[in-house]
């Protein structure tokens, strides 16, 4: 069977295929080095076997894949392996999906079975769940998007990066308007990819494709770039980096995904996701690129609002009490949350307005943009992670806030004040009051997001940033 015939036959809806793939001492290195290779250590059978397998099939380049019966004398026998589905990767770099009716795995030097499981020469015995099977199903419909809404918020707090961007509300209302018209709905298609093992939705990459005037075709993130601060997959932490191999499988097979260029925004620099794709293409001998977009600075805080303040230098720490000293002296001040989802949209428009008095702000907000921010209050229930903060001074609103709150965080995503307010810098103000409340809630940071404005710095920001990922 050559390679292509080879490749035909195990793509799937071609049938399940009966394989067997045998170890000889001939084809692997000596013992000692594998095992080094391979660096784990034993802490009993099962674990030890389900390590081997794992990591065998990671590395079956080095070995030789034999697809015809052959008599034996050690085999362990894999128990129902109809349920799992692996990518081999053959010695010319090629990705062989594999669906197993039937597998025997072959070992004609029992030393080498002892080095990879001490004590033993043979096993008739592997659990069934060496490797779950994780089927991959492209979702191109909002039908079938919405469909899986319950399974997707569930994920999305569980998540390696439980980011309030990536539950579905958000960005459901974000594919509505393309982000404020950021990208043409005529260039545009869902491009999600699920990930499921025994029915169990444990990787989402929630995609799309699209291309405009200096962006070429690729697939985004479904959120990126302008309006959104942070993207990444969704998955568990644990089955992240057996997903991200599965998935670039899956895009560089699937006839029905529009390219297999990934260009991927607003990544923050510490997510594991950017290693992994990394180490990934480099495998494939695929291009990577890593791109700095923008910094994203947060303040870390401490047990107490006093250690905050002393964390400060002492001008900014002199600056903050006297703003707060004499906006208590000359107004009635109020910290107000909405805390009902019956008057969001009425709050929404009132922050637009609010957002309206400065400049930039007023160039961004673009019929389609505002269209976006409403459509937070077009959900039937306030999300839970949204939080519209107002200072009320003699009554009147001066300054809000429009914040996420989740994963022990303060998420500030925009905010507005009335100039008539001015000399009492009630945006000033109410951040320090926000902050205060953060730290008594329990919360261990306040994250101000993308842009380098000065005064996240005086608040006490550290700088990290979001990059942009480009694979091809």
């Amino acid at each position: 069977m050559n390679h292509s015939q080879r490749q035909a036959a195990c793509l799937p809806g071609f049938g399940l295929i009966k394989m067997r793939i045998l170890l000889q001492k001939s084809t692997v290195q000596p013992v000692h080095e594998l095992t080094n290779c391979f660096g784990y250590r034993t802490t009993g059978l099962e674990e030890v076997v389900c390590q081997f397998f794992h990591l065998f099939f990671q590395r079956v380049s080095r070995l030789s894949v034999v697809f015809q019966a052959q008599k034996n004398q050690e085999q362990i026998i894999l128990p129902s392996p109809g349920s799992l589905f692996w990518v081999i990767e053959g010695c010319e770099g090629s990705a062989l999906p594999i669906g197993l009716e039937y597998c025997e795995i072959e070992f004609h030097d029992a030393p080498f079975l002892n080095a990879i499981m001490p004590g033993t020469n043979s096993t008739q015995f592997v659990p069934e769940s060496i490797i779950p099977c994780m089927e991959l199903t492209l979702i191109t419909s909002e039908k079938e998007w919405e469909e899986l809404r319950p399974e997707w918020d569930e994920l999305v707090s569980s998540s390696f990066r439980p980011y309030p961007f990536l539950q579905f509300w958000y960005l459901f209302n974000w594919w509505k308007s393309l982000g404020g018209g950021e990208w043409s709905k005529v260039n545009s298609t869902l491009q999600i990819v699920t990930a499921r093992e025994n029915g169990i939705l444990v990787g989402i990459a929630p995609l799309f494709f699209s291309y405009k005037t200096g962006f070429e075709p690729a697939l985004r993130f479904i959120g990126q770039i302008e309006v959104t601060d942070y993207l990444d997959f969704i998955c568990l932490p644990d089955k992240l980096d057996e997903f991200l191999r599965q998935l670039l499988d899956f895009i560089d097979l699937n006839q029905d995904l529009k390219t297999k260029k990934l260009e991927l925004a607003n990544i923050q620099d510490e997510s594991r996701t950017i290693a992994l794709l990394e180490g990934l293409c480099q495998q494939r001998q695929k291009n990577f690129e890593l791109k700095v977009l923008q910094p994203s600075p947060a303040i870390h805080l401490p047990a107490t609002w006093e250690e905050y303040l002393q964390s400060l230098n002492k001008k900014q720490r002199h600056e903050m009490r006297r703003k707060a000293r004499n906006v208590e002296r000359d107004y009635q001040v109020e910290l107000v949350f909405l805390e009902t989802s019956s008057n969001i949209e009425d709050e929404t428009k009132r922050f637009i307005e609010l957002m309206r008095y400065a400049e930039k702000k007023a160039a961004f907000l673009t019929p389609e943009t505002e269209q976006f921010l409403l459509g937070f209050a077009k959900n039937s229930e306030k999300p839970a992670c949204l939080q519209f903060a107002s200072l009320l001074l003699n009554g009147e609103q001066a300054a809000a806030y429009l914040n996420f709150t989740c994963d022990k965080k303060l998420w500030v995503y925009n905010t507005g004040w009335n100039p008539e307010f001015s000399k009492a810098s009630p945006g000033w103000v109410l951040l320090g009051k926000l902050i205060q409340w953060a730290i008594e809630n329990g919360l261990d940071e306040v994250d101000l997001m993308r842009g380098d404005e000065e005064y996240k710095y005086r608040f006490g920001g550290v700088d990290r940033h979001v990059v942009q990922v480009v694979s091809e």
